[in-house]
């Protein structure tokens, strides 16, 4: 009776091995990269050669071809509030990856992104937003994901960075 037991449970951690490796071996990989100084307006992460915030996208398959895809920003404190973008198609221009490429994004490749008519607003309205021109100040988390442009589906890692975001003396 203990070897049967012995034997499921080794057969057991072998699935839940393969399973947790099988879902964390995606196509597509990416790191965001945060530098400092901070800003609480969405503006400065878009300016045209800004790298406040880089994304690196390396892609794995090498028989990926024309793969067109777009970006999922979600920004949010850990009180819930923050921006996210829209789930559909928006006004962006999809982004065409290749098999074995690494493209970098920088400020002007995220400006639709940051565009306040492309966010969803949580805990904090787009009304706030424009009243006074930046979010609000705390410990944001920043995760963004490639999806397949056409279809919204999930084809990368979740690619996170922290940092305390407050108002500049």
């Amino acid at each position: 009776m203990k070897l049967k037991l012995n034997i499921l449970t080794v057969v057991l951690l072998a699935v839940m091995r393969l399973t947790a490796y099988a879902q964390s071996n995606y196509p597509v990989y990416v790191y965001p990269v945060l530098t400092p100084p901070y800003s609480l307006r969405l503006s400065d992460y878009c300016q045209p050669g800004s790298q406040r915030l880089t994304v690196m996208i390396q892609v794995r398959d090498a028989m990926i071809t024309n793969l067109p895809v777009r970006l999922h920003i979600k920004m949010e404190t850990l009180d819930g509030r923050g921006i996210e973008s829209v789930p559909n198609p928006f006004r962006a221009m999809p982004i065409y990856l290749g098999g074995g490429q690494t493209q970098m994004l920088f400020g002007e490749d995220l400006a639709p992104y940051f565009d306040i008519d492309n966010l969803i607003f949580k805990g904090y309205t787009k009304e706030q937003y424009r009243r006074t021109g930046q979010l609000p100040e705390g410990f944001y988390r920043i995760t963004i994901e490639v999806r397949h442009f056409h279809t919204g589906r999930l084809i990368s890692n979740q690619g996170i960075v922290m940092a305390w975001f407050a108002l500049g003396k």
